[in-house]
């Protein structure tokens, strides 16, 4: 049952499965909750962040990664890399002027290691040099309300 359930809950509404997991954190043994976490929802969490796509969903992906940290911690080291990659896949068509991309940001800059936040963090100031870049500077009454 235990299995069943962790295969057919939804990922983007995490709390049911965190308080399942938790009754069975008192329950099982340690061992037993460990085999779950690494063969069921470790598995299913990586599917959900490969199947993610943060141009079109609706519930940011912060929202249900975030509250497994407690409980999985260092487990979900495995999702940074994927989520990386697709964050930094829409920084590449991001618009400097759209500050959307600092709400999807934000939240990872305290989970992500260095190696996964450096990366992204490039990637958006290579979006910044290029709209600097493309920027018509004059001395005479400058309007820098775009660069705020």
């Amino acid at each position: 049952p235990l299995r069943s359930a962790l295969c057919e809950w939804q990922a983007q509404d995490c709390e049911p499965c965190l308080r399942l997991l938790e009754r069975c954190r008192e329950r099982l043994p340690q061992e037993a909750l460990e085999a779950v976490m690494a063969q069921v929802l470790l598995p299913r969490l990586r599917a959900e962040v490969d199947a993610w796509d943060p141009r079109v969903d609706r519930v940011p992906v912060h929202l249900w990664i975030h509250p497994w940290l407690p409980m999985l911690g260092k487990r979900l080291d495995c999702l940074w890399a994927p989520l990386r990659f697709k964050l930094s896949r829409c920084l590449e068509r991001w618009d400097p002027a759209d500050r959307s991309a600092l709400e999807v940001l934000r939240p990872w800059q305290v989970v992500l290691d260095p190696s996964n936040w450096e990366p992204l963090v490039e990637k958006v100031l290579s979006r910044l040099e290029r709209r600097l870049a493309e920027a018509d500077v004059r001395p005479d009454g400058q309007d820098v309300e775009p660069m705020k």
